[in-house]
């Protein structure tokens, strides 16, 4: 079922001009977004660098990843999301697509994404 929406995302300008307004958001004012597997999205807006801990304690993991997209941006992810049930992240999943260009690439569970020099 889910292959289904992820067909149905890569097709979707949507994606696109939501990943763009994130990306100008993050450089221009220096905070991230974390994506849900719900597929909502919050702002996260921490002054300064987040430490590892404070990374773990926002989407709410015991070990964590780190994943590099374009530009310097990164995704911040659970390292154990693969094991987790009906955990995968859609519109993480198409961000990471599309950054490496492989279509076999999987994100799992709530991610940060934002700019490398956000992380200690």
């Amino acid at each position: 079922m889910w292959y289904t929406t992820l067909e149905r995302l890569e097709d979707m300008s949507i994606l696109n001009h939501a990943v763009a307004t994130m990306h100008h958001t993050i450089k221009t004012e220096g905070c991230g977004f974390i994506i849900r597997v719900d597929n909502s999205f919050d702002v996260y807006d921490k002054d300064g660098c987040c430490t590892l801990d404070e990374l773990k304690e926002a989407i709410n993991v015991d070990l964590i990843e780190i994943v590099r997209l374009k530009d310097d941006l990164i995704f911040v992810c659970d390292e154990e999301g693969s094991f987790k049930p009906n955990n995968l992240n859609v519109i993480a999943t198409q961000i990471f697509r599309k950054a490496h260009n492989d279509p076999t690439l999987f994100i799992f569970g709530d991610v940060i994404l934002c700019d490398t020099n956000k992380v200690e």
